[in-house]
């Protein structure tokens, strides 16, 4: 154990000081490839027209998107019987098959859940098919979703469905995209409301096909919904991982050739990120290009609109910035073309943390983790982070901690064993170009 009887005294007198932090930078972000998709579609495996493989090749050839997930049902639809167990596996092969690295990747995906009060979740790549006996029950489908480590998407969510998009955190990361738009069916309000029940959620926009077509559907107001997927490469993995971590927009196109590419970012953070920082000031940046020109760009602070700029031009470049106050934020951009087609983007989740001027966690006391935070010089290399209980004795350790790392603390031990309610020194030592600086701070263990 390591002894710091010296820096005790000045632990004690810390107890009930305030503190206020500099701002921390936020690490850049490397730009991703942009790849058009449409995630819900069907064919004759349920209630749709057309083989598997005649929708894959229509979309990769035809309708030339770059995604096209099948989502078929798992339950009866008129005639259609649903996806049995064996007909679910044949269509994962199918979709194996299709796929083709850096050129079309064919998404296997299950539509599940009871239509009148339930709601239908949209599962892609799943390993297994949603057992029935969940069709009625919501929080066991979030449960068996959870298990399944696939990323699911809120279909055409209506008032009632989803208990009301009632959230639920223990379920947060079972879904990760909501329709924002169906065929020509508008559900931003539901988007929005979801967003501010607390749901970590992304924007797409589907074509729901059932009479083929598939990716390329118009639908009555004329426009082809489309899902813009930003993501490292065109494989697989990196699809459904960048649906995962909502890096998603929706739009509208028409004409067919005129597919919006879409930026928004952070501090350098992209749509679908969740940043904690203790910054006062965050710098917004959207990109967009087209073919048909833009005439207004929104961005919405927690639901409603919070700056907005008036353009007309098809390449645009807008920078504006915000000051949140301490708690939790989301903004997303919408944008609005000459002719009037949209483009929703996936929002990017802030969490302002409280102000320091030493050292101090969040939230405090901890529950189950705890983000620490502390002054940084400009010129700081590394840091090393020391948690002690009350006679000195050191717990807990990170060394090397990166310049620009929020770091967090799950009221473990280095053993991984939780530790005792209580009150805890914390010790920053920072290492700089001019030498090593040391800061105290204090934290509570309350469960």
């Amino acid at each position: 154990m390591w002894y710091l009887p010296k820096f005790l005294a000045l632990f004690f007198s810390l107890l009930f000081s305030a503190f206020s932090l500099q701002p921390l930078a936020f690490p850049s972000v490397s730009a991703s490839q942009v790849y058009y998709a449409n995630l819900h579609s069907h064919t004759t495996f349920s209630d749709g027209i057309g083989t598997p493989v005649q929708a894959y090749t229509y979309a990769r050839d035809t309708a030339q998107i770059q995604v096209l997930a099948l989502t078929e049902h798992n339950h009866p639809v008129g005639s259609s019987p649903g996806l049995d167990d064996s007909l679910y596996q044949r269509l994962r092969i199918i979709a194996d098959s299709c796929t083709q690295d850096g050129f079309f990747v064919a998404l296997a995906g299950q539509e599940v859940g009871y239509l009148n009060g339930f709601g239908h979740i949209a599962i892609f790549e799943g390993p297994q098919l949603a057992p029935r006996t969940y069709d009625k029950d919501l929080l066991g489908m979030y449960d068996w979703i959870l298990k399944q480590g696939a990323p699911a998407e809120f279909c055409h969510p209506s008032l009632d469905d989803f208990n009301n998009l009632g959230y639920y955190s223990n379920y947060d990361k079972a879904i990760a995209l909501l329709e924002i738009l169906n065929k020509a069916v508008l559900y931003e309000d539901r988007y929005i409301h979801a967003l501010n029940q607390g749901w970590h959620i992304g924007a797409t926009a589907v074509q729901d096909n059932h009479q083929g077509y598939w990716g390329s559907e118009v639908n009555s107001e004329g426009k082809i919904p489309l899902t813009g997927i930003l993501a490292d490469s065109l494989t697989k993995g990196k699809i459904l991982e960048a649906l995962k971590n909502r890096r998603t927009f929706a739009m509208e196109v028409n004409p067919p050739d005129d597919r919006i590419m879409f930026d928004f970012t952070a501090n350098g953070y992209e749509m679908g990120e969740q940043i904690s920082t203790s910054r006062t000031v965050i710098n917004f940046s959207v990109n967009l290009i087209a073919k048909t020109s833009f005439k207004n760009i929104l961005l919405f602070h927690n639901g409603t609109i919070f700056d907005s700029l008036l353009v007309n031009n098809n390449l645009c470049s807008w920078q504006t910035k915000d000051f949140p106050a301490e708690g939790r934020h989301y903004y997303f951009v919408k944008a609005i073309q000459a002719d009037g087609d949209r483009v929703w983007s996936s929002p990017i989740w802030i969490e302002v943390l409280p102000q320091v001027s030493e050292v101090c966690a969040w939230p405090n006391p901890v529950v189950d983790k705890s983000k620490i935070v502390y002054t940084r010089d400009s010129d700081e290399i590394s840091s090393d982070i020391y948690i002690y209980d009350i006679n000195g004795n050191l717990i807990w350790k990170k060394c090397n901690a990166g310049p620009e790392e929020i770091v967090e603390w799950s009221a473990q031990n280095s053993s991984g064993e939780k530790v005792a309610n209580g009150l805890y020194l914390l010790l920053i030592e920072e290492k700089t170009s001019h030498g090593l600086e040391r800061s105290l701070g204090k934290i509570a263990v309350k469960r």
